[in-house]
């Protein structure tokens, strides 16, 4: 949706080891189902491999737990982090802008997603971060904070009319938000009409946040 007047724009979504294969700094630890931090070997090193028989370990719903969070973690804040470093020079030389998608959850944290709410609230901080970092560069960084949006994603929530009852008696507009809604804020924030704006997390959620 750039009118071409506003630089290079990066999208990038890291979701698989496919994924991953188009941005060569991205490293993702791999998960074995334990407790146990995960170790890769540095960047120049080879790592080798072990004759030690594995240790079987039993899967739980813990350790399942904790090797999601794990994984949403690095996938909502590592692949930002990496896909910008990526895009530095070269938003840099056109005058590009970096617009990243965070929260509701960053704001409010949600019992029922605890990793995915600390990492979103992680892309918040880096944007502001990599605000103050690329602004000498003349290369702003924003993000967006969507509520609650018609997706796949947030089929659970409709399709369970109770839930859907309450989310909608939270929003002050009384409805979901569309992504079409998501993307003209981003569209924005692109563009040269926000030219003053960086750091800026704006929220996209009807007004959820306000009641």
């Amino acid at each position: 949706m750039c009118d071409g007047t506003c630089g290079v724009v990066l999208v990038a979504l890291v979701t698989s080891r496919a994924g991953e294969s188009a941005f060569p700094a991205f490293h993702r630890p791999a998960c074995t189902n334990s407790p146990e931090p995960c170790e890769t070997a540095p960047q120049g090193t080879v790592a080798q491999p072990s004759h030690k028989k594995p240790r079987k370990r039993e899967i739980t719903p813990e350790r399942n737990h904790h090797c999601e969070s794990r994984r949403g973690g690095t996938v909502n804040l590592t692949s930002v982090l990496t896909a910008c470093s990526a895009a530095r020079d070269g938003l840099a030389a056109t005058g590009g802008s970096v617009v990243a998608v965070s929260s509701m959850f960053a704001f409010t944290g949600s019992a029922d997603r605890p990793a995915y709410s600390a990492s979103k609230g992680g892309v918040s901080q880096l944007t502001r971060s990599l605000a103050v970092e690329y602004a000498p560069l003349g290369v702003r960084v924003n993000c967006v904070a969507p509520g609650f949006v018609v997706t796949p994603l947030a089929r659970g929530v409709l399709d369970d009319p109770v839930a859907s009852a309450a989310v909608l008696a939270r929003i002050p507009m009384g409805r979901l938000g569309d992504p079409g809604e998501v993307a003209s804020v981003i569209e924005f924030l692109c563009s040269p009409a926000a030219r003053y704006v960086t750091g800026a997390v704006v929220p996209v959620d009807g007004g959820y946040l306000a009641a």
